[in-house]
């Protein structure tokens, strides 16, 4: 398949998930498979919002690159921040480098800085979108969502279910 024919693949299925998922939303790490994926969804201007999470915990380069999407795309990038008081209680109470103590610190830093800011991020969506380094498993007991997935691009969409894992 010719990388062009991977492309106008992409967008179809972009445009599937647009169309018969609305309101979808596009969880942009910012990673490589999320710029081609933020490329296409800004040039193709399809109805999907795009959302980051910053951690507090993001080097300098990232929020460079959200300028930089900014600017090149016009597209809004929303983002979605931990509550600041849950940060600051669990810093107070743990250090802020906690989360290298122990595996229930990390899960708990986890929770407050990526689960509880995603979980606003996708209510009231029906579907979401990732880009991802490795194809997750579809199709398990435990994934009751519909995946299709991307060749050029590894996206990963997951429709009917656009909840995030549990966890503390």
């Amino acid at each position: 398949m010719s990388l062009q024919q991977k492309i106008e693949q992409t967008v179809a299925v972009l445009q599937q998930a647009a169309r018969d998922f609305a309101p979808v939303c596009f969880a942009n790490s910012l990673g490589a498979e999320d710029m081609v994926l933020t490329d296409l969804i800004a040039k193709h201007k399809l109805n999907i919002e795009m959302f980051s999470l910053d951690t507090g915990r993001l080097p300098q380069e990232t929020y460079d690159l959200m300028q930089e999407v900014h600017k090149r795309y016009g597209v809004p990038l929303k983002i979605y921040f931990p509550d600041c008081t849950a940060v600051e209680e669990y810093v107070a109470q743990n250090g802020a480098n906690a989360f290298y103590d122990s595996v229930e610190l990390r899960k708990r830093c986890c929770y407050i800085r990526k689960v509880e800011p995603l979980k606003r991020a996708l209510a009231g969506k029906r579907a979401w979108i990732t880009g991802t380094g490795r194809m997750p498993r579809c199709g398990s007991t435990s994934n009751k969502t519909m995946c299709r997935t991307i060749s050029c691009t590894t996206a990963f969409i997951r429709a009917s279910a656009a909840r995030p894992a549990q966890g503390r």
